[in-house]
């Protein structure tokens, strides 16, 4: 069954269970790969984190955000599943609250976000967002990529 990046996003939303497994950055292939990152060279060449991304990087993230316009994503993470700790991958985060982190990561590093409504920078709300093509920030990897 060929899964389509619309798929993943109604079933994101009705189970609110999203293991942020990676994110991709779209960085020119000249630049130098971040060690936390890997090169998955084919039709289209991009990188992908190595890790999962874990709870102690979303709330450095997410705090970061909350004071930079991302409001609503205040308390998103604030407590982790039972047994879980800084180091373990995020779990239980929405599809929503997933790009508008990697816009708030994006903009944290000197990236332009990826994830846009109206033209602008997705930070709030829960909006089908569009993507920005010549964004160089950090996204969800695309259905040909997975």
């Amino acid at each position: 069954m060929k899964i389509t990046n619309t798929l993943w996003r109604t079933l994101l939303l009705h189970v609110r269970l999203f293991p942020l497994a990676a994110f991709l950055t779209a960085l020119p292939l000249a630049a130098q790969v971040p060690s936390n990152f890997v090169s998955v060279q084919g039709a289209a060449t991009f990188q992908i984190g190595k890790y999962e991304v874990s709870w102690g990087e979303w709330k450095s993230v997410r705090d970061w955000a909350v004071v930079n316009g991302y409001i609503d994503l205040s308390g998103v993470g604030g407590t982790y599943p039972a047994g879980a700790a800084d180091n373990f991958p995020v779990v239980n985060v929405s599809w929503y609250d997933v790009v508008k982190w990697m816009n708030a990561k994006s903009e944290k590093d000197g990236l332009v976000p990826v994830y846009q409504v109206g033209g602008l920078v997705y930070k709030t709300g829960k909006s089908v967002s569009t993507v920005n093509s010549s964004a160089n920030g950090y996204r969800l990897p695309t259905e040909a990529e997975w």
